[in-house]
């Protein structure tokens, strides 16, 4: 019978160290949920970003400062049509 008794006391102590363990996971989560609410930093605004020069070709940048008639990446003549911004 002694025995048995000290199994049942371990069973109820285990119980009762499972129920403090999931109010103590509840309430760091709680403590958790609120501490994101606080850190919640809103967004930054978006940059304002200037539109690169692109052949009309191949729709790559142009290269900052070429002046060269053609692209160099498809050979198109820049020539035939208006600067493309984009």
């Amino acid at each position: 019978m002694a025995s048995r008794r000290s199994i049942r006391d371990e069973t109820t102590e285990l119980r009762v160290r499972l129920g403090e363990l999931e109010a103590r996971v509840s309430w760091l989560a709680r403590r958790l949920a609120k501490a994101e609410k606080a850190l919640k930093v809103p967004a930054a605004p978006p940059l304002k970003v200037k539109p690169k020069r692109r052949c009309p070709g191949c729709f790559f940048e142009v290269p900052r400062g070429s002046r060269a008639r053609r692209c160099a990446y498809c050979g198109f003549d820049f020539k035939a049509v208006k600067p493309f911004l984009g």
